[in-house]
């Protein structure tokens, strides 16, 4: 078992000791965008990780999980953001998730916390943003679709799908609109999970674009290579 795979197993045990009886709301998977396995507490962390994987606008990001020191209302004080987003704008966001209730709390009492994450990430150039559950609701379709794309991908995690974006270039010819199915159509039916993994991973490098934000997943979802 690799140290990563263990890693995660040992924090998912933390995380169920830590959740007591509350059930469900520890989360696993693989994050192919931020390269690495996954286990976070609480419904909203879970989905704004897998909007950053399918989210175009996010080149790259990482979860800290060491203290960056901030001033907040008692002098120098130690904060983890809940993500930090380099986006293909340039632009470097720190990022904290909150249900609508704690985050509603959050803003109304200047807590230490938001005035602390915002002192520290002006220090290194990045905006403070607050992701609620209310603006993840608004990411619902792109992020359904996603939990199925991160599937394909970590199913492929042992085959090499440079191969497979070769052919779905070779479909596309550039920068045509074209239709999952007839791309699928183009190849053998044993392909299939391999061109729709890689297609996943085009969509997350750039290189391709897809209507995945506004449409549920399917043999009619729309492909164009940039």
């Amino acid at each position: 078992m690799s140290q990563q795979s263990q890693d995660v197993r040992r924090e998912v045990r933390a995380l169920i000791k830590r959740r007591g009886r509350r059930k469900y709301n520890v989360w696993t998977g693989y994050a192919s965008k931020g390269g690495f396995k996954f286990a976070l507490d609480g419904t909203p962390n879970t989905l704004h990780l897998i909007w950053m994987e399918g989210d175009p606008d996010v080149l790259e990001y990482q979860i800290p999980s060491d203290c960056i020191v901030g001033r907040g209302n008692q002098g120098q004080q130690g904060t983890i953001p809940d993500a930090i987003c380099m986006l293909r704008s340039g632009n470097l966001e720190w990022r904290e998730v909150k249900t609508d209730d704690d985050a509603d709390g959050l803003r109304g009492k200047s807590s230490d916390q938001l005035i602390t994450q915002v002192s520290a990430a002006d220090t290194y150039g990045a905006k403070w943003r607050l992701i609620t559950t209310r603006e993840l609701s608004r990411h619902a379709t792109l992020i359904k679709n996603w939990r199925r794309g991160l599937a394909y991908i970590w199913a492929a995690a042992d085959f090499d799908l440079r191969p497979y974006s070769y052919d779905i270039h070779a479909v596309l010819r550039g920068d045509k609109a074209m239709s999952l199915k007839h791309i699928l159509d183009a190849y053998p039916t044993e392909k299939e999970s391999l061109l729709i993994a890689a297609l996943f991973r085009m969509s997350q490098t750039g290189e391709l674009e897809t209507d995945l934000a506004d449409k549920p997943f399917g043999f009619h979802t729309i492909v164009r290579g940039v």
